[in-house]
């Protein structure tokens, strides 16, 4: 399989389990709010597989229309948005970043 265009496949992060009596559905569990990079087609731009993003918006609302993910890649349930989707690289795979010179 291999990403076309500027489609982005996205790994989504497990649901967060919650302490406690109460045993939720999978649908109820708080979802994260980030995705894994795991393929990128040859137009998209400004990510790089590897690279954490901020869920695309586009997504949280299929999700709580019960749509839980797009396509299954090595058993992982991943995404498939475009890059202009994605509004935020949290991590890129790319760079080190120093995060000394960002403490005061």
């Amino acid at each position: 399989m291999r990403a076309l265009r500027k489609t982005v496949i996205l790994v989504i992060a497990p649901a967060k389990e919650r302490q406690g009596g109460i045993i939720l559905p999978e649908s109820a569990r708080e979802m994260d709010d980030t995705c894994k990079v795991l393929m990128v087609g040859p137009d998209a731009e400004g990510l790089h597989v590897g690279d954490i993003v901020l869920r695309p918006e586009v997504t949280v609302a299929n999700m709580r229309s019960g749509k839980d993910y797009d396509v299954m890649v090595d058993g992982k349930k991943c995404l498939v948005v475009d890059d202009e989707d994605i509004r935020l690289v949290l991590n890129d795979a790319t760079e080190q970043i120093d995060h000394s010179s960002l403490e005061t």
